[in-house]
């Protein structure tokens, strides 16, 4: 009785070891093969890391060099150790987190959490146990006694109870006292829940207003807001926004007599000199001002901005500054571009604070940081982004910069300097093959030209990336090795040669794409139609109130004017709506292929609200939309067959069923699954293939939602093998192979015969072929496709007919409940009493040991898990 009683705990451990809900998150995967400092935050299923940079002069990074990928996090200052933070948050309870994989520095750091407990081995694996049930810990890395330290890690595996918590929401803007009206935008965590809330101060239920747009706020008002998903209700979130009231000034000139602290509203617009990161130089016909801070808009020189921004009034280096928080400012409402003031640098003094001025034949030096012309030197500084420690002091420029001013903590007198927007080699630079855009723009073809200019990044997708630098717009392509979001700013020092396609500039052969330096926030510039055309080429612009008539390739938007132009949907892989009847504001860049055309990266509706997603229940119901229209799935979504390849992150294949239909996923998937996970409220749009459709995901969809039995694949003479059971799972059983040549082969089971192509032999899940014998027959696991018009067979596994199945420990032909005992049989009782061949298939691991592990297996295939 005891033995049966022991044997029944064992196999409850081992299935209950099988059913944890272990995932292991490797950064590299979602960082990419290029450094991010500071670490933005990630999102991988349902876990998300955050970090912040705490009193560690460091930022937290993700770090590249030839021996390395990894996380590093550095701890704060002697006086104030807490450094780095990273929070990891999670849509079902965390119980325990393991962090591994980094390399050794110097010294490791002290690591503290906000719940639970946490210990660092020797090896400087971390290891985070939780105290009761939880959906967030915050990990802090602090400096030791002996100085700076690290904490490093490569990879996390995190165990969680898979039961599914709904997040509360989250507000676009924080609670706290606002003077303009604005836009609060709510989201979760949980993409597939439905947010409810209320103004009023009362508790939300799921009978409040439900979640659809941007809510509108200009009074005082208590937002609360909770989501639900399957009969699950979020906590509630509360944020309480004030509105205050602003003195209105009526120009620079008034605004610059106020008292300090003064919260104002502008009457009037004013005109922009230059913008760089936060910092913004304007100015009017009474003076000139610095507004610092996030506007929410990106403005260049010559824009005007409208008026009814607000901001406060403070001094700081000596200077006013309108600053926290900023508010209420609107694209811009026209440009007429600023020349500069051209002078000497002896000419330059403080009454200039402000203005922008150009300085002609001027050296700079990085390491003195001055600027130097035939009349004199003066003090330079970076903060407007026109130069950098590498710029060549050996060079002769035209200086393009604002007259700025800094005032030491203990300094009596105000520093001025001049801060540089751009910087224009004199003759080019050298042969002109240098410069800013513009330059680019002027030389011949064939030309090899470096830009000395930073560019933002406009979009960006496979071998296409447009740029502008804020003297011209461009088209890279070719491949950067380097991943860019729209925003980000490209380091000065890229290079490339000057072609011309399609009567437009292209730079060919790129070379030296750094990794990002910063983000500024992009604004698309408002087009008509007519618009779309050459003096608007590689701008990200919006076109307004249009329908697109059809989705192909080309199609064609109309305005209510009935002017049109072509539009495209691939280069960005936009998800196009489904009701054409509606008219959308339509974002995307200006191209060139065989007519002007908009290059689309998203709708909105011009109207307001969500564009709907259709449902779908079957593939075929997806395949009866048009191409590149996003549809939901209300039918569960089962993964099949999953690979990748680890350094290319848009080489994957996921082979999935939705009911009786199969399909093959092509495009990354963050998540990784196995054969019987299933995926609830899926979105995934299609595109064509050589007449096959294939499925292209939205990622952020592509969740697990829980586990059920393996597919297993079907039985079908390949004499019936065609395009109407495109990527159908089959077995072929005691099958002829013949190797072909490496990687192909053909198979034939007596009725047809047809080539098979191992597509996964070099992928992270490598399908190995066993060395195939005249006269041997195999069973062939395998998908039906086709490359090009020419259809075969792609396999996941092939082995030898009568081999011995992987886990039948009894040997009779099944894998059974039967097998996991006799496995527990020979770990409780010994394995002198045993036989070798069933020794040998008790070890189903192929470690050489009969273990639970070896059990655990065998239920998991029970289970449907293999």
């Amino acid at each position: 009785m005891k033995k049966i009683f022991t044997l029944l705990v064992m196999c409850l451990m081992a299935v209950g070891s099988v059913l944890a809900a272990e995932t292991t998150i490797t950064f590299s995967d979602l960082y990419g093969a290029e450094s991010v400092q500071p670490a933005n935050t990630v999102t991988s299923g349902a876990f998300t890391f955050s970090f912040t940079k705490g009193n560690s002069a460091t930022e937290p990074a993700y770090f590249v060099n030839t021996s390395v990928k990894e996380m590093r996090l550095y701890g704060g200052s002697a006086d104030e150790p807490a450094g780095n933070t990273m929070t990891v948050t999670s849509t079902s309870h965390l119980t325990k987190i393991v962090l591994s994989g980094g390399s050794k520095p110097t010294r490791w750091a002290d690591l503290t959490v906000d719940n639970g407990t946490i210990t660092l081995a020797s090896d400087g694996t971390a290891t985070w146990i939780a105290a009761g049930s939880v959906t967030s810990v915050t990990i802090t890395v602090n400096r030791v006694a002996e100085g700076a330290s690290q904490m490093r890690f490569a990879n996390a595996v995190i165990t969680s109870d898979g039961e599914q918590v709904v997040p509360a929401p989250t507000f676009s803007s924080p609670a706290g006292t606002y003077y303009a009206p604005f836009d609060l935008t709510l989201k979760c965590g949980l993409s597939s829940a439905s947010i409810y809330y209320t103004l009023d101060g009362s508790t939300p239920t799921t009978s409040s207003t439900l979640y659809s747009a941007p809510i509108r706020l200009s009074a005082n008002t208590t937002v609360k807001a909770v989501a639900a998903f399957e009969g699950k209700l979020s906590d509630v979130a509360v944020a309480e926004y004030v509105f205050g009231t602003a003195i209105n000034v009526s120009d620079i000139s008034t605004y610059n007599e106020v008292d300090d602290s003064t919260v104002v509203r502008f009457a009037n617009g004013v005109n922009v000199l230059a913008q760089y990161r936060s910092n913004l130089y304007v100015k009017d016909a009474s003076g000139y001002a610095l507004i610092y801070g996030t506007t929410g808009q990106t403005y260049k020189n010559g824009d005007a901005i409208p008026a009814g921004f607000v901001g406060q009034k403070i001094t700081y280096n000596g200077k006013p500054e309108l600053t926290n928080p900023l508010s209420g400012f609107e694209p811009a409402a026209s440009n007429t571009p600023i020349p500069a003031e051209e002078m000497t640098v002896s000419q330059l003094n403080g009454d200039l604070w402000g203005h922008y001025v150009l300085i002609k034949n001027a050296t700079v030096k990085s390491g003195s940081k001055t600027i130097t012309d035939a009349t004199g030197s003066w003090p330079i500084h970076t903060s407007m982004g026109g130069y950098s420690s590498s710029t060549d002091s050996t060079k002769t420029y035209d200086v393009y910069a604002i007259v700025g001013a800094y005032k030491s903590k203990d300094a009596t007198e105000i520093t001025y300097q001049l801060l540089p927007t751009e910087l224009k080699p004199v003759g080019g630079g050298g042969g002109g093959n240098s410069g800013t855009i513009a330059d680019y723009q002027t030389v011949a073809d064939g030309t090899a030209f470096t830009f000395t200019q930073p560019a933002t990044v406009l979009g960006q997708n496979g071998k296409y990336l447009y740029v502008t630098d804020g003297t011209g717009y461009m088209l890279v392509f070719g491949t950067i090795d380097q991943t860019y979001a729209q925003g980000d700013v490209i380091p000065a020092g890229y290079a490339g040669t000057k072609t011309t396609y399609k009567d437009e500039p292209e730079l060919a052969d790129p070379t030296g794409f750094q990794a990002k330096t910063s983000h500024v926030d992009v604004t698309a510039e408002t087009l008509a139609l007519t618009g779309i055309a050459h003096e608007n080429f590689a701008k990200y612009v919006v076109v307004k109130r249009v329908k697109y008539d059809t989705v192909g390739d080309p199609g064609t938007l109309k305005d209510e004017s009935g002017n049109t132009c072509d539009y495209y949907n691939k280069t960005f892989n936009a998800s196009v709506p489904a009701d054409v009847t509606q008219y959308y504001n339509v974002y995307g860049i200006v191209g060139k292929h065989n007519n002007y055309q908009l290059l689309v990266m998203k709708y909105e509706l011009s109207d307001g609200g969500e564009i709907t997603v259709p449902d779908v229940a079957a593939l075929s119901e997806l395949y009866g939309l048009s191409q590149g229209v996003v549809a939901h799935f209300t039918e569960p979504v089962t993964v099949i067959y999953q690979n990748w390849v680890a350094d290319k992150p848009n080489n994957e294949y996921t082979y999935v069923k939705v009911g009786d239909e199969y399909g093959m996923v092509y495009g990354h998937l963050t998540n990784k699954f196995a054969n019987g996970d299933y995926i609830n409220d899926a979105k995934a749009s299609w595109s064509d293939y050589y007449g096959v459709k294939e499925i292209i995901p939205v990622d952020s969809t592509w969740v697990k939602a829980g586990h059920a039995a393996a597919v297993k694949p079907e039985e079908i003479p390949l004499e019936e093998v065609s395009l109407d059971i495109i990527h159908t799972y089959l077995t072929i059983p005691a099958a002829t192979v013949t190797m072909d040549s490496t990687n192909y082969y053909t198979v034939s089971d007596g009725t047809a015969d047809l080539l098979m192509f191992n597509k996964f032999a070099d992928y992270a899940n490598p399908v190995v072929i066993p060395e195939i014998v005249a006269g041997k027959t195999y069973d062939v696991k395998c998908f039906v496709s086709m490359y090009k018009s020419n259809l075969q067979l792609i396999p996941v596994e092939v082995k030898e007919h009568g081999a011995a199945l992987v886990g039948d420990v009894n040997g009779d032909g099944l894998i059974s409940i039967a097998d996991a005992n006799a496995v527990i049989s020979i770990i409780l009782n010994g394995t002198d009493s045993t036989d070798e061949a069933t020794l040998a298939r008790a070890d189903v691991n192929g470690d050489g040991l009969v273990t639970i592990a070896d059990a655990n297996m065998v239920i998991s295939m029970i289970l449907g898990n293999k």
